[in-house]
Protein backbone atom coordinates (compact mmCIF):
# COMPACT_ATOMS: atom_id res chain seq x y z
CA UNK A 1 0.00 0.00 0.00
CA UNK A 2 1.35 3.49 -0.43
CA UNK A 3 1.96 5.47 1.95
CA UNK A 4 -0.31 8.53 2.64
CA UNK A 5 2.40 10.63 4.28
CA UNK A 6 0.13 13.68 3.92
CA UNK A 7 -2.99 12.41 5.33
CA UNK A 8 -2.75 13.87 8.51
CA UNK A 9 -0.84 17.17 7.52
CA UNK A 10 -2.87 20.15 7.84
CA UNK A 11 -3.74 21.86 4.40
CA UNK A 12 -5.18 25.64 3.29
CA UNK A 13 -8.02 25.67 0.69
CA UNK A 14 -7.72 29.79 0.37
CA UNK A 15 -7.93 31.50 3.51
CA UNK A 16 -9.16 28.13 5.36
CA UNK A 17 -6.66 25.72 7.17
CA UNK A 18 -7.87 22.80 7.43
CA UNK A 19 -6.07 20.66 10.53
CA UNK A 20 -6.06 16.96 8.14
CA UNK A 21 -6.74 16.10 5.13
CA UNK A 22 -9.67 13.42 6.22
CA UNK A 23 -13.10 14.32 5.22
CA UNK A 24 -16.17 12.91 6.45
CA UNK A 25 -18.84 13.18 3.16
CA UNK A 26 -22.32 14.25 3.64
CA UNK A 27 -25.03 11.66 4.35
CA UNK A 28 -28.52 11.57 4.47
CA UNK A 29 -29.81 10.54 8.16
CA UNK A 30 -33.46 11.80 7.43
CA UNK A 31 -32.75 13.83 10.95
CA UNK A 32 -34.11 17.17 10.07
CA UNK A 33 -37.65 18.21 10.92
CA UNK A 34 -40.20 17.55 7.72
CA UNK A 35 -39.85 20.64 6.49
CA UNK A 36 -35.94 19.87 5.81
CA UNK A 37 -35.20 22.34 8.93
CA UNK A 38 -32.61 22.13 11.69
CA UNK A 39 -34.22 20.47 14.58
CA UNK A 40 -32.24 18.95 18.14
CA UNK A 41 -31.94 15.99 16.68
CA UNK A 42 -29.72 16.79 13.99
CA UNK A 43 -27.49 19.00 16.04
CA UNK A 44 -26.88 15.97 18.30
CA UNK A 45 -25.70 14.42 15.39
CA UNK A 46 -23.43 16.62 13.94
CA UNK A 47 -22.22 17.20 17.76
CA UNK A 48 -20.99 13.50 18.10
CA UNK A 49 -19.08 13.84 15.05
CA UNK A 50 -17.00 16.52 15.33
CA UNK A 51 -14.66 14.59 17.95
CA UNK A 52 -14.29 12.44 15.03
CA UNK A 53 -10.93 13.70 14.18
CA UNK A 54 -11.94 14.23 10.52
CA UNK A 55 -10.39 17.37 9.34
CA UNK A 56 -13.55 18.59 7.23
CA UNK A 57 -17.28 17.41 7.92
CA UNK A 58 -19.74 18.21 5.07
CA UNK A 59 -23.74 17.82 6.53
CA UNK A 60 -26.60 16.68 4.51
CA UNK A 61 -28.85 19.07 2.94
CA UNK A 62 -31.10 21.09 4.78
CA UNK A 63 -33.59 23.39 2.94
CA UNK A 64 -33.45 27.47 3.64
CA UNK A 65 -35.91 27.91 1.03
CA UNK A 66 -38.51 26.15 -1.12
CA UNK A 67 -36.61 25.12 -4.17
CA UNK A 68 -34.44 23.47 -1.78
CA UNK A 69 -37.20 21.76 0.26
CA UNK A 70 -38.68 20.83 -2.56
CA UNK A 71 -35.15 18.84 -3.76
CA UNK A 72 -34.88 17.54 -0.58
CA UNK A 73 -38.32 16.16 -0.31
CA UNK A 74 -37.39 14.76 -4.31
CA UNK A 75 -34.80 12.85 -2.97
CA UNK A 76 -35.98 11.88 0.28
CA UNK A 77 -39.16 10.25 -2.20
CA UNK A 78 -36.65 8.72 -4.54
CA UNK A 79 -33.84 7.79 -3.28
CA UNK A 80 -30.83 6.43 -5.00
Amino acid sequence: MRELKHLLSPITIKKTEIPNRVVMPPMGTGLCNPDGSVNNALLAYMNRQAPSGAGLIIYEIVARKRLQLYVWNYFNKHPG
